[in-house]
């Protein structure tokens, strides 16, 4: 049973999930009373909640939007003339190459959902790395990346491979770290490391960088001597 007088105090009332409001409560109100005083809050709260609209609900600002691709298409053929800039704002997609351009391996950036690289030889003789971006997905998911920069790379020897991942300088492990070294079957990790870069997402450009204190983890697979 409800007591019958109330302690002078304030008391939060929610009229609806959007309005809310605050009333003083006298001292030694009684319960009729104070059921009036409650009753008559509502009442007037009445024209506000019939005056809201459909862009008064609150929406948490964390709401991911969705993004829409724009009207392109995936770029189908080489540039000319074939030069590594002329390949900086291209969309290519790995399973249809132009022909005289090969795939070799893709690789996200750990830790980051929109950057990555790809590794591509044009007409066998420009072997590059690409770093692209995540643009957005359409509606089926199909992803589409823009290039961001182009490091040219060197040949590789038998005994030589890019390791995209799983690098670090001394002991800090750091995933923007890409380089080619030597390899030997067996071995956790390249064994002399000949060439570095970090892919900057930064300032979204791949810098050439210090071979020094580079350490690459790799995963070989079977490996044959």
């Amino acid at each position: 049973m409800l007591p019958m007088f109330i302690v002078g105090c304030k008391a939060s009332v929610t009229v609806s999930p959007t309005v809310t409001t605050v009333i003083e409560i006298p001292t030694s109100t009684s319960t009729a009373t104070l059921e009036s005083i409650i009753t008559s809050t509502i009442t007037q709260s009445l024209p506000e909640i019939n005056t809201l609209t459909p862009t008064d609900t609150i929406v948490p600002s964390s709401t991911a939007t969705q993004i829409t691709c724009p009207p392109f298409e995936i770029d189908r053929e080489i540039p000319e003339p074939n030069s590594p800039e002329n390949y900086i704002g291209r969309h290519y997609s790995s399973k249809a190459m132009p022909e005289g351009m090969v795939f070799h391996m893709w690789a996200s950036i750990l830790g980051s959902g929109d950057y990555s690289v790809e590794e591509v030889t044009s007409k066998k003789t420009l072997h590059m790395l690409w770093m692209l971006k995540l643009v957005c997905r359409n509606d089926q998911g199909k992803a589409f990346h823009e290039i961001l920069d182009v490091a040219v790379l060197p040949p590789l020897a038998e005994n030589e491979m890019l390791a995209t991942q799983y690098c670090s300088i001394g002991d800090q492990s750091d995933p923007e770290i890409v380089a080619i070294g030597k390899y030997e079957c067996g071995a956790s990790q390249l064994t002399e490391i000949e060439y570095a870069w970090r892919v900057n997402r930064q300032t979204e450009r791949i810098e050439i960088i210090p071979v020094d204190n580079v350490k690459c983890g790799i995963e070989l697979g079977d490996c044959i001597p």
